[in-house]
């Protein structure tokens, strides 16, 4: 399927990888159907994803791995 966007045109996306967030994200609630996009380097391990809207192509977030750019630290999760 054809993904218009803001950021890299129209993009080809696998419906299988289509990421869906039924209730959407925090302030973007109407949005619920994503792709993740990574551009770089042949070979290149991703360090950063653009987190692509598949129905709003001017909705783009950058997602990076914290310890990419130095941090590290970790999270006590309870079961509550």
């Amino acid at each position: 399927m054809k993904v218009e966007t803001f950021l890299f045109g129209n993009v080809e996306a696998n419906p299988d990888q289509v990421i869906e967030f039924p209730g959407g994200l925090l302030s973007f609630e109407s949005n619920k159907r994503f792709m993740l996009i990574h551009e770089g380097e042949g070979g290149e391990e991703p360090v950063s994803f653009t987190l692509q809207s598949v129905d709003d192509p001017h909705l783009a977030l950058q997602i990076i791995d914290p310890a990419a750019l130095g941090f590290t630290y970790e999270l006590a999760l309870t079961d509550a």
